[in-house]
């Protein structure tokens, strides 16, 4: 039986279609040209112009590469340059704070986010007044009978447990960020590694391309992200559903021949919210 992957599936033809909806931007995955928002293919990749080329769009350019105001291709700013998010692009592995680049899990506790992510604290943890704060860590178990079940953390917030899909039908508690820091700190080596995407892609998660790491920093790097932004939905997935869910995921897992410290050999699925603490 051949499984599609979620997303992927065409009601009218009955197969299995590479991402209908959307064009892949420069350093993502494509099977043909044409998927590609530059109608450019090299080596199963879209990629975009280069350096010095002229750009009427931050989507014509390749990996690394922003259009400048002067409608040519430049390399996206580094940590420390000035930046906007709509001209001066940060490099991918970096994020735009106060007009400046700043690094991943750079901002000490007691740091107000502003407008930036929770990717951006050290801990990874911000509190209800988005200030960078120490991170919790759930009281009870991961794994607890149905969505009914308040999952209760260390610094006194709760939220319900999520569905999955679970062998035993459970629901799941998402562990506080305290419990996830080996993930965390693998992901932060590996960005600190410069693995150059597209620098409008501000979603970690969506760099296919990785340059200038080798293929195993690669892996690992990925394998890190998934463990921290989608937990839930990959704890206890039924081998057969590994097929068409996360299915990149558990491909990774494969090739690296390692585990994640809670991807066990079974894991499950949620359809709600992914933010961690």
């Amino acid at each position: 039986m051949k499984y599609c992957r979620v997303g992927e599936y065409d009601e009218d033809t009955k197969r299995c279609i590479d991402n209908p909806d959307f064009f892949k931007w420069p350093g993502m995955k494509a099977k043909t040209a044409e998927l590609c928002i530059s109608n450019k293919l090299v080596d199963g990749f879209c990629r975009g112009k280069y350096k010095g080329e002229a750009c009427d769009t931050h989507f014509d350019c390749d990996v690394g590469l922003r259009c400048g105001l002067d409608r040519m291709c430049d390399p996206a700013a580094e940590e420390g340059e000035a930046c906007d998010p709509e001209y001066q692009l940060c490099q991918s592995y970096l994020s735009c704070r106060e007009k400046q680049c700043i690094a991943y899990g750079s901002l000490e506790d007691g740091t107000p986010l502003g407008r930036g992510s929770v990717d951006l604290c050290k801990t990874r943890y911000a509190n209800n007044h988005d200030v960078c704060d120490e991170a919790p860590t759930l009281k009870g178990d991961i794994f607890v009978e149905n969505t009914d079940v308040l999952c209760v953390y260390t610094n006194g917030e709760d939220r319900r447990a999520v569905c999955g899909y679970h062998q035993d039908g459970k629901a799941i508690c998402k562990p506080g960020m305290a419990t996830l820091v080996k993930e965390w700190t693998a992901l932060l080596t590996y960005l600190k590694k410069k693995p150059q995407c597209h620098p409008y892609l501000t979603d970690m998660g969506q760099c296919d391309y990785a340059i200038t790491v080798g293929e195993k920093d690669y892996y690992q790097g990925r394998v890190a992200y998934y463990d921290l932004h989608f937990y839930t939905q990959i704890q206890k997935v039924p081998p057969c559903v590994q097929k068409f869910v996360h299915a990149d995921y558990f491909d990774l897992l494969k090739k690296n021949n390692t585990a994640s410290t809670y991807a066990l050999p079974v894991l499950g699925l949620m359809a709600i919210s992914l933010a961690l603490f």
